[in-house]
């Protein structure tokens, strides 16, 4: 037999793609865009699956307040230059009460508009204050007039993500190894539970690896090698259940399925494919047809 012959699923077909997560910080006209985009990248030369389930949208710009606030400057020197040369500075044509009234108009209004904030839709935004959480508002418009205050997070809590968990080099019951991928679909349900208390996506997507690979690991050592490859689509209730258990209420998995199945050594999954394993049947067909044929001659005699 040529080992070639005997590729892991993973080799044959290419779909299972290891997934990472990725928490951006983007304007926040961008922060819709960027928590519904998935995309493929390459880390230590290999293709991962890269989500963003949360972002954090970028403050108040001062370089966008410059050109308001330089009205202020040039006010004050027109100003003083207006008084210098023995001038009224109220009733001046050019810096007298009316320019100042623009100007501060002016900046009030870019304050204002830097201070409007789109949620996206099936999002929610979480209000800080010095760092400290003040509230947690929906899908819409928000208007943050004070200077202190700012969205921290943007978080979707509607979108399922997809997550590609493989497990590596794990024990059955007879010592031999096996590797398995798992495939979970999750939904963040509570976005103060999923940044304080599971540690943002950082925290999440380390927990998750643990978890995932505790649970499999111990229902692969439950089985014999020889029954790895039915574990592929068996029913995964129990082990949606047990995952839930750690994650709730921040998150809630809504699916999860064994995609890939199998030994890790190549010479097992070619034992597994030799004639001792899966011959026996055709031995046993070929003496039956021996046995058919002695007595057909029997009842010929």
């Amino acid at each position: 037999m040529d080992p070639a012959d005997f590729p892991t699923a993973r080799d044959q077909d290419g779909s299972s793609v290891d997934t990472v997560m990725r928490q951006k910080t983007v304007p926040l006209d961008e922060a819709g865009e960027a928590l519904g985009r998935s995309e493929q990248l390459r880390e230590d030369g290999e293709v991962v699956h890269a989500i963003c389930p949360m972002v954090m949208p970028k403050g108040r710009s001062l370089l966008s307040m410059l050109p308001v606030l330089s009205l202020l400057v040039i006010g004050a020197v027109g100003t003083s230059v207006v008084s210098a040369t023995g001038g009224d500075g109220f009733t001046n044509p050019l810096f007298g009460v009316h320019y100042w009234i623009v100007a501060l108009l002016a900046v009030m209004f870019v304050w204002w508009r830097q201070g409007l904030v789109m949620v996206p839709d099936g999002c929610q935004a979480m209000i800080t204050r010095f760092g400290k959480l003040e509230k947690v508002v929906g899908p819409g418009r928000v208007t943050l007039l004070s200077p202190w205050k700012r969205v921290s997070y943007i978080v979707n809590t509607t979108r399922e993500y997809p997550f590609n968990a493989p497990v590596r080099e794990a024990p059955t019951k007879g010592g031999v190894k096996a590797s398995i991928d798992l495939f979970i679909q999750f939904r963040i349900s509570d976005p103060v539970e999923f940044v304080y208390t599971l540690g943002a996506v950082r925290g999440f997507e380390e927990k998750l690896g643990n978890a995932v690979s505790e649970t499999i690991r111990s229902l692969i050592y439950e089985q014999e090698a020889a029954g790895i490859y039915d574990m592929v689509g068996e029913d995964s209730g129990r082990l949606l259940e047990q995952l839930n258990q750690q994650f709730r209420p921040a998150v809630e998995l809504t699916n999860a399925n064994i995609t890939h199945a199998e030994p890790s050594d190549q010479r097992y999954r070619m034992d597994l494919a030799s004639p001792r394993w899966c011959g026996w049947p055709r031995r046993r067909t070929r003496t039956s047809t021996r046995s058919s044929s002695a007595r057909s001659r029997t009842r010929a005699t």
